[in-house]
């Protein structure tokens, strides 16, 4: 039930699971990155970017915490810690003050019954096949503002990121012309609307909202009743999502030490 530790746990399991199967899935690849994807007990630790990311923490893995900040110094990354409001959670705060950590931003953790959706087309919406997958690759990393040598780099393991798992990919046009991404996962027999981005000539013209709207469809004709996402509170992609029918589930906080 929405407004519950229980459901806030399972917003969060849902992103958390996927993280892991993400990280597994590159660092299975053999291709060059710094993946991890380590089960801390309950908790998961994931790379992402350059940081390290633990989550699903709960009281009874606090002695995890040593084996996760030694796993972080020794990959060269950050080590920052999500979590959710839930009362048993308020144990861990003290806990990580002592160490060091101190809260540096919020996230928000999204919810949609997709069935809910408004039937209807979406014009500028097409869905990712062999056809197009080179247009969906190139839009999702100059959506990201990735730079010319980056792209070149990471287009590998974008490559192999979206070959790998339940995914159902989309792609915007204006005119023709490739201009915004959008994903949708399964995982472990849930729907995660998982990245969105906009090639920044094209944002302001609703194509957010259009694939918003594809991917739950999707969701509903795959016989999902239930679809999660996760965004940066107060931002354009939180107000797009409650725009076009998500729900504000929890918002999780973000820790990392001071220092870093």
């Amino acid at each position: 039930m929405p407004g519950t530790d229980a459901f806030c746990h399972l917003l969060e399991i849902v992103r958390a699971r996927h993280y892991l199967e993400i990280n597994r899935n590159l660092a299975a690849s053999g291709l060059p990155g710094k993946f991890v994807a380590e089960q801390l007990g309950d908790a998961i630790a994931v790379s992402q970017g350059q940081n390290l990311r633990l989550m699903l923490l709960r009281p009874r893995d606090l002695e995890q915490l040593p084996a996760f900040e030694a796993l972080a110094a020794e990959r060269g990354l950050q080590p920052t810690i999500d979590l959710p409001p839930l009362r048993e959670n308020e144990l861990l705060l003290e806990a990580l003050s002592a160490r060091g950590y101190r809260m540096y931003r919020w996230h928000a953790l999204c919810w949609a019954d997709p069935r809910e959706t408004p039937p209807g087309e979406e014009p500028a919406v097409e869905p990712v096949s062999d056809a197009n997958w080179d247009e969906f690759l190139q839009t999702f990393m100059l959506g990201y503002g990735l730079e010319p040598h980056e792209i070149e780099e990471d287009r590998p393991l974008l490559d192999h990121r979206f070959r790998h798992g339940q995914w159902r990919l989309f792609l915007a046009r204006v005119d023709g012309r490739p201009a915004a991404a959008g994903t949708l996962a399964y995982v472990d027999g849930h729907a995660r609307l998982a990245n969105a981005c906009t090639i920044p000539a094209y944002r302001g013209r609703g194509l957010q909202g259009q694939l918003l709207r594809a991917r739950m469809r999707q969701a509903a004709a795959d016989g999902h009743g239930f679809v999660t996402s996760d965004t940066e509170l107060d931002g354009v992609s939180l107000r797009n999502m409650l725009r076009n029918g998500l729900k504000l589930g929890c918002q999780i906080s973000g820790w990392k030490r001071a220092a870093e």
